[in-house]
């Protein structure tokens, strides 16, 4: 088994989603590229697995949660990584007893503030839902230090925002686990033209005969992709995206493009309520309440006023400036040091 200086813990797939996956996949290149020797510890036979090692990085496939610490005692790393949400004090324990010289967590309420030396707590949704002054680990939080593709950042002159938002972008992340593309492009469908719809898919989202059925309904075109090669691209292609309340709006919003959101899981309303207060999302609701006539016409306001839209531009490079990856790697390598 090769050495790794830093094994990181992650997982994605379609229960879960995959932008946990994605971030780790930057941060891992970024690291590689700074001298450090990388492995990632992810459930095998997973959508999350198969994103990694098409990346190029050295996996680890594990055969369930308990086989990490096996790994982690064996493969010689000094550094632990765990993006898995709230982690186990046992764990984090266990994994000090084993050698292991530096613990680093991600978006941890539990164990990672008692036990590891840095925190990085970039999901907005967990500010205030702990007691950070009994936190022993160093905290960082906020969008500041949220890990995004090294693309996710807008550059040269943004994108005239027209009269009338007429290109518009469905992509509810890697997996669609609330198989929100099918009930949103059902809905559009009350909307006027002339609209020009896009449909992302993930590569854990799955096309089943109710998004078939909404796409062939639709009287507006739409336009199906799956492996997009350069999602920022896209983004910056579209007049308003279309997504849930997970890491993509940070991305929009580093991107300057213009966003409506549907919060897919409870803590994910908090997110969007931080990004609607500083002006750079529309938020659509929760999607267990949602109705398709409250989706439109909220929508409809948005698609005809360019001015909000081109105030959502500007306000979301200010919110996520796109340095987080670089913020997050000085901090490990002063961990390193």
């Amino acid at each position: 088994m090769p050495a790794a200086e830093i094994l990181i813990r992650v997982d994605g797939g379609h229960v879960i989603g995959l932008g946990h996956i994605f971030r780790m996949r930057a941060l891992a290149h970024r690291l590689i590229g700074n001298g450090f020797s990388v492995a990632l510890a992810v459930r095998r036979e997973t959508p999350g697995e198969t994103v990694l090692r098409e990346a190029g990085l050295v996996v680890h496939g594990l055969a369930d949660d308990e086989a990490f610490l096996p790994l982690a005692q064996t493969c010689g790393a000094g550094i632990v990584i765990l993006d898995v949400l709230n982690t186990s004090v046992d764990l984090l324990r266990a994994l000090r007893r084993a050698g292991i010289r530096r613990l680093v967590t991600l978006d941890d309420e539990a164990g990672g503030l008692m036990e590891a030396d840095l925190v990085i707590n970039s999901i907005v949704s967990l500010a205030g839902r702990y007691d950070a002054t009994a936190c022993r680990a160093q905290l960082c939080e906020g969008p500041a230090y949220m890990i995004l593709q090294p693309e996710m950042a807008r550059s040269g002159p943004p994108r005239p925002v027209p009269d009338r938002a007429r290109r518009l972008l469905l992509c509810f992340g890697g997996s669609d686990t609330r198989g929100l593309s099918a009930r949103v492009l059902s809905a559009l469908g009350a909307l006027p033209g002339p609209l020009d719809l896009h449909l992302n898919l993930g590569p854990a989202a799955l096309q089943g005969q109710g998004l078939i059925s909404a796409r062939i309904a639709s009287p507006h075109p739409v336009t199906v992709m799956r492996g997009v090669p350069d999602l920022a691209a896209c983004f910056r292609n579209m007049d308003l995206v279309l997504c849930a309340g997970g890491i993509m709006l940070y991305e929009l919003a580093a991107l300057g493009v213009p966003a409506a959101a549907i919060a897919s899981e409870p803590h994910e309303r908090a997110t969007i309520d931080f990004f609607v207060g500083a002006g750079c999302v529309l938020d659509l609701g929760y999607y267990e309440t949602l109705r398709p006539s409250d989706l439109t016409a909220r929508l409809a306001s948005l698609l005809d006023s360019a001015a909000r839209r081109r105030d959502m531009a500007r306000c979301g490079p200010l919110l996520v400036d796109g340095g987080g990856l670089e913020r997050c790697v000085r901090l490990i390598g002063k961990l390193a040091a």
